[in-house]
């Protein structure tokens, strides 16, 4: 397996938690967190839509295509989080699927101090960002 196919799978991993995860909340936690400077699952989700459309944003821009448009989120419950969720997804994909093994190294536009320096990692960051904060809304409901 080529490494371009070894981290499309983890994306698709990560975004199968994801979903998953959305798909089980219980809305009525929604809005909940164990504490003040905790996220909600709202909030969380939220975070992890826009950042699907970042990661797609910078790899466009460094391969010279075209990014997904920015949109402002307000998901009101789990169900209309899912569906943005693969809106963003959509996009993220129009831009990645032209991605070969000779462009994982071209570098992307971000702040110095970010280690997310080149398309390779930004792949790699959608897969783990997914799944990171498909387990962050799962206990932020368990614990709210």
């Amino acid at each position: 397996m080529s490494v371009i196919e070894e981290i499309n799978n983890q994306i698709q991993i990560g975004r199968s938690s994801f979903r998953e995860t959305l798909e089980s909340l219980d809305d009525n936690k929604w809005d909940s967190s164990p504490s003040s400077d905790e996220w909600s699952p709202r909030q969380i989700a939220e975070h992890a839509v826009g950042a699907e459309r970042s990661f797609a944003t910078r790899i466009a821009d460094a391969m010279s295509g075209r990014a997904p448009e920015k949109v402002e989120l307000s998901l009101n419950n789990s169900q209309e989080a899912l569906e943005a969720f693969n809106l963003a997804v959509e996009e993220c994909d129009k831009v990645i699927r032209y991605v070969e093994e000779r462009d994982l190294d071209k570098t992307v536009d971000v702040p110095e101090s970010s280690p997310l320096k080149t398309i390779k990692d930004n792949m790699e960051r959608i897969a783990s960002h997914s799944e990171e904060h498909a387990n962050q809304i799962a206990e932020t409901a368990s614990n709210s």
